[in-house]
């Protein structure tokens, strides 16, 4: 705009180019023109301030309103929209809202697909998009980290009548807390062990003390028996053996959680939001 009103006053103004009467409604109409795009350009500014707003309030784990949800969906920083559900009859605030769980020791939004922990690749020499999609993931919470019985009951009766599927999903036993860092560090102890014989499992069960979970090494190897212990709060119940394998990943990229639930369902450990495939353990598994 600023390159258009030179070149005006250059090259036209005073020049006896073009009539006055066209000469003044050119002037009047680029004045026009200037005041709006100066509005547009605080409109502009004001849509961007409340966008930082609200992606600010998202990954702090606070509460969106109205207005601030419908800021972030049109620039596509959350997903949530009945039809992503697919409940269509759903107003999308309203929806959005009553998937909000707020806890003792977390708050977020639950995050109903699948493809939690599935994200992107980012370069270790990038920290602001590092930092970034690790503050996303603390504000989304997989149904998998919530115990069942700490939804409002106007939370179950929703997830028993329109999305039933998602009701296993949740916690429904006693669950058992472990700190991350202490598991992290106690699955680190074997892993050098798991390098050398992959067929190797990791046997999960109670310790001989109150309070405290036994992870050992189990399978035909000289490897077998190792064992290292975690303090936990809760009352683990059963003997469940995982593939050793399954936790290479899981030890290189742990989930950014301080305390976590853990559980054994449907063939399934699951530790906190990540799972891995499971079994009963036996005398003769083991």
């Amino acid at each position: 705009m600023c390159d258009l009103m030179t070149c005006y006053r250059r090259e036209i103004d005073g020049k006896s180019r073009i009539t006055p009467k066209t000469a003044r409604q050119i002037r009047e109409s680029l004045a026009e023109l200037s005041d709006s795009l100066q509005l547009l350009s605080a409109s502009v500014g004001g849509v961007a301030d409340a966008q930082s707003r609200a992606t600010l309030s998202f990954l702090a784990g606070n509460r969106l309103n109205r207005e601030q949800f419908y800021v972030l969906l049109a620039t596509q920083c959350v997903e949530w929209t009945n039809k992503t559900v697919g409940l269509s009859d759903f107003d999308d605030f309203e929806l959005f809202d009553l998937l909000r769980f707020e806890g003792e020791d977390k708050s977020g939004y639950i995050y109903l697909a699948p493809d939690i922990d599935d994200l992107p690749v980012v370069d270790p020499k990038d920290w602001t998009l590092q930092f970034m999609s690790q503050t996303y993931r603390k504000a989304i919470i997989a149904p998998e980290s919530i115990e069942w019985r700490r939804l409002s009951p106007r939370q179950r009766a929703f997830f028993r009548k329109y999305l039933p599927e998602t009701v296993s999903r949740f916690i429904h036993e006693e669950p058992v807390r472990v700190d991350m860092r202490e598991l992290v560090y106690a699955l680190k102890a074997l892993k050098v062990h798991l390098k050398v014989r992959r067929k190797l499992n990791v046997l999960f069960r109670r310790g001989e003390r109150k309070n405290e979970l036994v992870l050992e090494l189990s399978g035909r190897s000289k490897y077998a028996g190792l064992l290292t212990t975690v303090n936990c709060i809760g009352d683990w119940k059963t003997e469940a053996l995982a593939p050793g394998a399954s936790f290479r990943g899981f030890v290189a990229h742990p989930p950014v959680d301080e305390t976590t639930c853990l559980s054994f369902r449907n063939g399934r450990l699951h530790i906190g939001s990540w799972s891995c495939p499971a079994r009963p353990a036996d005398s003769e598994s083991r």
